[in-house]
């Protein structure tokens, strides 16, 4: 959006809990932020072919380790098959199932839940990704590739030449992408065995420990889409229809407390409000859920040991908080021991 001229702040207007999240690399969004993005941004741009776009931008590197995993397999018959084991470590919405048939394979992509508008969005935006990923990993053409899309042929579909591939159909009950035997068993340009056993033992690490701690990130998406009344344990134990004292012992197995989320939601979205927002610190801490300034400064200096006065842009910080404190990985402040020393010359 800001390559079309448009301002990130203007797609994210009152959205403050979403900002936030987003100024964060550690943690999913929720598919309702997700939703709200592709919503502002068909709308600002009045583009309905945005999610071409984004596919077409993203590259194996995009994706981590799995990118890695997928650009270091053998040919492009094992990369479509890490494709379907660990898709869902880049995504909680869709799913990736490869099948062969008698041609060669096909890629499946189905929906985990109704994507609603964004759905047109994200089938569009992987199909070319896929494909870019296909012609990054040979370097040749996707020659006999063709695509079914869920969904009626829209009023675009001319700009579906750019996904470069044989044929294009509609109205198939997921997205599938068909690959002929010969590009299937065209070798990858970046085959490398030993870099992808890691890759592929650290996906399968990655997938187990994404599984163990579900309850954990499920809580932690939903908080940080909160702004003022935040849910308390006993709301959350209703919400998923089970006891308090559940919640509590399955967070304890995934070494964390409801409390140390939401203080964790608190900071994430206190700091973004401080250094992007002219609200005063009053309002903000009624937008934390604290009753006055003062609880939330206490908890402010719990938290960070500095005051929120001191995290303004304009403002400049009296002092500095204590060594430990993760005011300077929320905010890129630099601690006097990790300020690069003049060089001199002897």
């Amino acid at each position: 959006m800001e390559s079309k001229g448009f301002r990130s702040l203007q797609l994210l207007a009152g959205e403050d809990a979403l900002a936030a999240s987003l100024s964060s690399n550690s943690e999913f969004l929720s598919f309702r932020a997700i939703r709200t993005l592709i919503e502002r941004a068909l709308r600002m741009s009045g583009d309905p072919a945005l999610g071409l776009e984004l596919g077409a931008l993203q590259s194996s590197g995009t994706y981590g380790w799995l990118g890695q995993a997928i650009m270091t397999s053998r040919n492009v018959h094992q990369a479509m098959k890490v494709l379907h084991r660990f898709g869902k470590l880049q995504t909680g919405s869709l799913q990736f199932e490869f099948s062969a048939i008698e041609s060669g394979g096909v890629l499946s992509v189905s929906e985990l839940h109704p994507l609603g508008s964004a759905g047109v969005f994200l089938f569009e935006s992987t199909a070319m990704a896929v494909v870019s990923l296909l012609r990054e990993l040979t370097l040749r053409p996707t020659s006999g590739v063709w695509i079914s899309f869920p969904f009626p042929e829209p009023d675009w579909s001319g700009r579906y030449q750019a996904l470069g591939v044989d044929e294009v159909f509609y109205r198939s009950r997921e997205l599938q992408i068909g690959i002929p035997s010969k590009l299937l068993n065209t070798s990858s340009i970046t085959a490398n065995e030993e870099a992808f056993s890691l890759a592929e033992r650290t996906c399968e690490q990655a997938l187990a420990e994404r599984t163990q701690g579900l309850l954990t990130r499920q809580l932690k998406i939903m908080l940080r889409t909160c702004t003022g009344k935040y849910p308390t344990l006993e709301d959350v134990a209703a919400t998923r229809m089970v006891s308090p004292r559940t919640i509590i012992r399955k967070l304890k197995i995934e070494g964390t407390t409801y409390q140390e989320l939401l203080d964790d939601a608190r900071k994430s979205l206190s700091i973004w409000l401080l250094q992007n927002t002219s609200d005063s610190i009053d309002s903000i801490a009624v937008k934390m859920g604290f009753s006055n300034q003062s609880n939330f400064s206490r908890s402010f200096r719990r938290w960070f040991g500095f005051s929120p006065s001191g995290v303004r842009r304009s403002v400049p910080p009296i002092g500095l908080p204590p060594a430990n404190s993760p005011l300077y990985t929320e905010t890129g402040l630099l601690r006097d021991s990790d300020k690069e020393e003049p060089v001199t010359e002897d």
